[in-house]
């Protein structure tokens, strides 16, 4: 079920702009489907007030249609990031599930320690963890900006540590080669990757788990696939706005 979630939260890690010109928003927006069926939408907005320097992401799943009048989900992430550093500073997950509810936050503190990060979880209390780690969301941000702009080849791999329910997290991806995707934009060429899961119950190959990048030096995801054990979910970039200048900030 955790990586299950995780899934979902990258599917939305992965803003639609006013006319304030201090204020700038990136803004992905995904269908998800299993098979020709629609379950659910997700999205992830990231904030940028040029004029406090606050910079916040929001990513957001939930359940539509029929999904949701059987068995509704609705998963909420929330960070706010360090001006300088691009470093969490707290980041929130909220899970509805059913009747199941939960919540937690988590607090960063980068400075107390010169060898590590501590770590303040509403759920579990203190905890050491590696330095400058990232949450999620700034985890799979940070891939987008700065380990996908090298040249691949097949067999290349990224990985960046993230803190993730209350747990260290190694996102490890591997390159497999460029294959074109049909978007909502039309046929693009994508690099793909695999992100190696925890094998078990519900992934049974290291392969199980598929991103396609575009090449556009955005790095937008703009495909994501998971295969289970008896079905497959996919998510599909629906809409993509981008207000920030620069395009993206330098950090995270």
């Amino acid at each position: 079920m955790r990586l299950i979630v995780l899934c979902i939260t990258i599917f939305t890690v992965l803003l639609c702009n006013g006319k304030n010109p201090n204020f700038g928003e990136e803004k992905f927006e995904y269908d998800l489907s299993i098979g020709f069926f629609q379950v659910g939408k997700a999205n992830l907005n990231y904030v940028h007030s040029q004029q406090t320097g606050k910079r916040t992401m929001l990513a957001h799943a939930y359940s539509t249609g029929i999904v949701d009048f059987f068995h509704n989900f609705n998963f909420k992430f929330t960070n706010e990031l360090d001006q300088r550093t691009g470093l969490p500073l707290w980041a929130t997950k909220e899970f509805y599930e059913g009747k199941y509810h939960s919540r937690n936050k988590v607090r960063f503190d980068h400075v107390s320690r010169s060898d590590s990060t501590v770590v303040f979880s509403d759920s579990i209390g203190i905890n050491v963890v590696p330095k400058n780690i990232f949450d999620i969301l700034s985890g799979v941000y940070h891939i987008m900006n700065h380990a996908l702009t090298k040249p691949f080849e097949k067999g290349d791999t990224i990985s960046t540590c993230c803190y993730f329910t209350d747990e260290v997290w190694t996102l490890k991806l591997v390159y497999i080669g460029d294959e074109p995707v049909k978007t909502f934009r039309g046929k693009e060429l994508c690099r793909k990757f695999y992100l190696i899961p925890q094998k078990g119950y519900f992934f049974k190959n290291d392969d199980d788990i598929l991103f396609w990048f575009s090449k556009d030096g955005l790095n937008t995801p703009m495909r994501i696939q998971m295969r289970f054990v008896l079905s497959s979910i996919k998510a599909e970039l629906s809409a993509y706005k981008n207000s920030l200048s620069p395009k993206r900030p330098l950090n995270p």
